[in-house]
């Protein structure tokens, strides 16, 4: 009875055996490993790492002991190998192993060079690469008080599975806020950046720059914070490659473009303002692209332009003089409250044909940027708001700014109470500074709608906050209401095609459609948020001609009135090839939103030191026609050239667009040389 007792109580004591699972890393011609405990031999289960996958092994190709090393019947540069295992129980009492000293002294005994021996490792060196820094600072000075700073800078570079490679970098500073745009180069502060590339798939994770370029109505360029991945297609058949890749992300900001007026002989600072005319914006870092007589300049206090990201300033350098006929204009991400922005996009290009020549390419695009929903209440909307939104469809909404209060001499706002007077011959209600024993005292919120729209103007600095005074309707750029900003989105479908009929002749085409939906929360005034854009036509790729390589181009383009891109789709400098306007061409702008009809042709011969151009096309915008020819040659090398360039547009038309434009026919023409001295004392 006493044996069979025992017996019961061992049994009982005896744990079941676990399922265990290892990873074991093997360095370069290693092909022996142990396990983290004693395997029951005949339950495992071995695979090896190869091609992005897990490969099971046959019970042949290795051995496996029951004290757990196991040994690979041939190493073929494996890196990872995965066990699954059923671990033995372990009965009865541990024991630990107590080395000899005999044995240590051999294991730790000096070699010929009298250094000691470190012990044997299974362990493969670090495949992931780690470097940074983390600062601590204190700053002091006479007219600031004491404070601590510090910054954290990591990244990590190396390959986390073979053929997989990581590339991650975090910095995060509390000073400053944003940096300077004095430099060519910027610091990004607070960014977390990680780029995973396999075979065939790439994803880049964090603060990521989109940009899918290549289509005529529906390129993109931002600067997002999300998920973007990206993978190449083998090639197949008649599909010779491609890529498809996809984003979902929020945007740090809008775009905007705006043109600035020069002022003759200030440099600057010049004013970027928000599309609702807000005067006071935060630039994204590093989204402007500034454009000064139609050419892109370069950041840098020693090169074209300086910019203040807070205050959205631009500044140009001693590098280019700015008089009153220059054209500048500047394409820029903001910030300036208002609902966070979404942006989901994808995109596939695919190249076609057999063997070494291609014979096509197709691609598609599919774009989405809304306002998110989610942030309404952190824009202080209320349940009524939403309910005038939902009412308004389209149309702005308004609502009335003043709010009443109390009478406090020591109100951190300025307070207003209402006046009746007469505006041309009728009775008005005007909001002006209240006194002691005023009967209604206000808080009123105004504004801004831009110069001329409003009747109010800012009357300066008061000790409890700025004042704003009445100035009469059309006369001020604010209203005391408030603006309810309404969540809106922009969908952009693009779909082209290339084919190529003869060696060196390729017809192209491309049709995109945009849907602009200025209030998602009301289906009012849905009807009309779609509009099309077309291009069509044929490209001549080099071919040899008259000793040079002969190239050109034969394009046709219709654009509805009511069609929006994300993106700028005009060149910058299409107002001044079409005799337009005087500055650039904004995005957004009266002229941009305008519908058009296009067709342009251009050839161009070039050979060593000799190249011409010539081109020519017709305009149809709105009640305005245009046509225009050009000529430009240039001559010369390196060290000497002339370049030659002549253009007439001659523009027609009667309608409100063609007088304000202007009609006529207009001539330029110029001839610049240049030659290279070289260096000199």
């Amino acid at each position: 009875m006493r044996v069979l007792l025992v017996l019961l109580l061992v049994g009982a004591a005896a744990p079941a055996a676990q399922v265990r699972r290892d990873t074991l890393a093997l360095g370069p011609g290693q092909r022996a490993a142990l396990l983290s405990a004693r395997p029951i031999v005949g339950t495992e289960t071995v695979a090896l790492f190869r091609d992005s996958v897990f490969v099971p092994l046959a019970p042949g190709d290795y051995t496996l002991d029951g004290t757990g090393r196991l040994e690979l019947a041939a190493s073929d540069s494996v890196r990872y190998v995965a066990v699954s295992f059923r671990a033995a129980p372990v009965v009865g009492p541990v024991r630990a192993r107590i080395p000899s000293v005999d044995s240590l002294r051999a294991l730790y005994a000096p070699d010929t060079t009298g250094q000691r021996r470190a012990p044997p490792s299974t362990r493969p060196p670090p495949a992931i690469r780690t470097s940074g820094s983390i600062t601590r600072g204190v700053v002091a000075g006479s007219n600031r008080d004491v404070s601590v700073t510090s910054a954290l800078r990591l990244s990590l570079e190396g390959e986390v599975a073979p053929g997989v490679a990581l590339r991650a970098a975090l910095t995060d500073e509390d000073t400053p806020i944003l940096p300077e745009g004095t430099t060519r180069q910027l610091s990004d502060l607070d960014r977390v950046y990680v780029e995973v590339d396999g075979p065939g798939v790439r994803a880049r994770l964090g603060d990521v720059d989109l940009a899918l370029p290549g289509t005529a109505c529906a390129p993109l360029a931002r600067q997002v914070q999300g998920a973007v991945v990206e993978t190449r297609i083998p090639a197949a058949g008649f599909v010779r490659g491609g890529r498809v890749l996809g984003s979902a992300s929020a945007t740090r900001g809008r775009f905007r473009s705006q043109d600035l007026a020069p002022v003759e002989g200030v440099q600057g600072p010049y004013r970027l303002e928000g599309e609702a005319g807000q005067a006071f914006v935060i630039v994204v870092p590093g989204s402007e692209r500034v454009f000064l007589d139609g050419r892109l300049l370069a950041r840098g206090a020693s090169a074209d332009y300086t910019i203040d990201y807070g205050t959205g300033e631009i500044t140009f350098t001693p590098a280019h003089l700015i008089t009153a006929e220059r054209r500048i204009t500047v394409d820029f991400e903001y910030t300036s409250g208002g609902f966070t922005q979404t942006l989901v996009a994808s995109g596939v290009d695919l190249e076609l044909g057999r063997g070494e020549r291609p014979r096509g390419s197709v691609g598609v695009r599919v774009y989405r940027e809304a306002d998110a929903l989610g942030s309404a209440a952190d824009l202080g909307l209320s349940d009524a708001d939403l309910d005038l939104i939902r009412a308004a469809g389209d149309a702005p909404v308004l609502v009335p700014g003043e709010q009443p209060v109390p009478f406090d001499a020591e109100s951190p706002f300025v307070l207003y109470t209402r006046r009746d007077t007469t505006e041309a011959g009728a009775p008005v209600s005007v909001f002006v500074p209240a006194r002691p024993g005023d009967a209604e005292v206000f808080r009123v919120r105004f504004s801004r709608v831009g110069a001329g729209l409003g009747d109010y103007r800012r009357g300066g600095a008061a000790l409890n906050g700025i004042l704003y005074e009445y100035v009469g309707p059309g006369r001020g750029d604010f209203v005391p209401f408030r603006i309810l900003p309404r969540p809106a989105s922009r969908t952009l479908v693009d779909a082209r095609g290339a084919v190529t009929l003869v060696p060196g002749v390729e017809a192209f085409g491309e049709v995109a459609r945009s849907v602009d939906d200025g209030n998602t929360l009301s289906d009012l005034g849905d009807g009309d948020d779609g509009a099309s854009a077309v291009e069509t036509g044929l490209r001549l790729a080099a071919v040899p001609f008259a000793g040079g390589a002969l190239t050109g181009q034969l394009a046709l383009r219709q654009r509805a009135d009511d069609f929006r891109p994300l993106d700028r789709v005009r060149g910058v400098d299409f107002n001044r090839r079409w005799n337009l306007a005087r500055g650039g061409t904004p995005f957004g702008s009266a002229l941009d939103t305008l519908g058009e009809s296009t067709t342009e042709g251009v050839l161009a011969w070039a050979r060593d030191g000799v190249a011409a151009e010539a081109e020519a096309g017709r305009l149809a915008l709105a009640d305005l026609t245009a046509t225009r020819a050009a000529l430009a040659a240039t001559i010369g090398d390196e060290r000497r050239s002339l370049a030659l360039e002549g253009a007439a547009t001659e523009t027609s038309g009667d309608g409100p667009i063609a007088r304000q434009v202007g009609t006529g026919a207009f001539r330029r023409g110029q001839a610049v040389g240049a030659v290279t001295l070289g260096a000199f004392r």
